[in-house]
């Protein structure tokens, strides 16, 4: 018997937990809001979940990042990335802990 588990890391933020009974659209998980999020013609997004909740039954926390190509092609100058990334967190009203930055962890499936 094997655990399946996968690591995750990118430059972004952990969404912060959203009441989605007090939401007036058809969403109802962090999944839906995220697949349904704005795209922008400046910046690219993908998520991850960092966590056991697999195993333990509660919600995984859930990173936004900068699409992982996005940060290749500019990993010599990434401030005006993340100052992109960071204007598209704002108007889009989406809530989060912390500041944009380095983050990951392992989630265990």
């Amino acid at each position: 018997m094997g655990v399946d588990y996968d690591a995750n890391y990118g430059i972004g933020v952990w969404l912060t937990d959203i009441d989605f009974s007090e939401r007036k659209e058809s969403i109802d998980n962090m999944y839906d809001y995220i697949e349904n999020l704005p795209e922008s013609k400046d910046i690219e997004t993908e998520y991850f979940e960092i966590g056991s909740g697999a195993y333990s039954g509660e919600d995984n926390p859930i990173c936004l990042c900068i699409k992982e190509e996005l940060v290749k092609e500019n990993i010599k100058n990434l401030g005006p990335l993340i100052d992109m990334f960071t204007s598209y967190l704002k108007e889009n009203k989406i809530k989060y802990k912390g500041e944009v930055g380095l983050i990951g962890g392992i989630h265990i499936c």
